[in-house]
């Protein structure tokens, strides 16, 4: 949704700043934060940015995805509320930790605080590889798996440390041991949000 809006923007020429851009997008469905820059903690519901954080230099994910598919539109929101509102002490410390990870650039907090996360949303779309993933992952020398809250992908976060050598082994590592239970996506640099047109 983000990238059609921003083409039909960017062809008539219109500009929107992220605020009005996200409200718009709010108005459609609810949405993620990936048109505001840096990585962005939002009320995904309205839109509104709470907080812009920078991104960490040389974080890199590893995309795995659990198959299967998620109905966005009969998607039981109240009860995910309800689970998260149970949660609230752990949602708290993990975006505490979140925040801190990106303001100070520590990958682990970073890691740390996304493996937190992931497991509240076992009990609204359970993904039954997450704790092995979860488990590989650190083996590993990962910093932590992330989750797609409304989707079927984990994301196993590593540090790039100008070698290939820890990708190499996650690749292996995860490629052997879940064979048929996940496939893998691709190997990306996590990136800050925001509208861009492409040269």
């Amino acid at each position: 949704i983000t990238a059609a809006l921003g083409a039909l923007l960017a062809s008539q020429t219109i500009e929107l700043d992220p605020a009005a851009f996200g409200e718009l997008l709010s108005r459609i469905e609810p949405s993620d934060g990936v048109h505001f820059p840096g990585i962005s903690h939002i009320d995904h519901l309205k839109g509104i940015c709470h907080q812009s954080l920078p991104v960490p230099k040389g974080l890199r994910v590893l995309v795995l995805d659990c198959g299967g598919e998620v109905d966005t539109v009969h998607f039981d929101r109240e009860q995910a509320r309800a689970i998260y509102r149970e949660h609230r002490d752990e949602v708290q410390q993990m975006l505490c930790m979140m925040t801190l990870g990106l303001q100070h650039s520590d990958l682990q907090l970073v890691g740390s605080a996304a493996t937190m996360s992931a497991r509240p949303s076992q009990l609204i779309l359970p993904k039954p590889v997450l704790e092995a993933v979860i488990s590989l992952a650190l083996h590993a020398g990962a910093l932590g798996v992330n989750c797609a809250h409304s989707g079927t992908v984990l994301g196993v976060l590593y540090q790039d440390d100008g070698s290939l050598t820890r990708a190499a082994q996650l690749h292996r590592l995860l490629g052997d041991e879940l064979a048929g239970s996940v496939a893998l996506l691709g190997d990306f640099a996590v990136i800050g949000g925001g509208v861009h047109e492409l040269a």
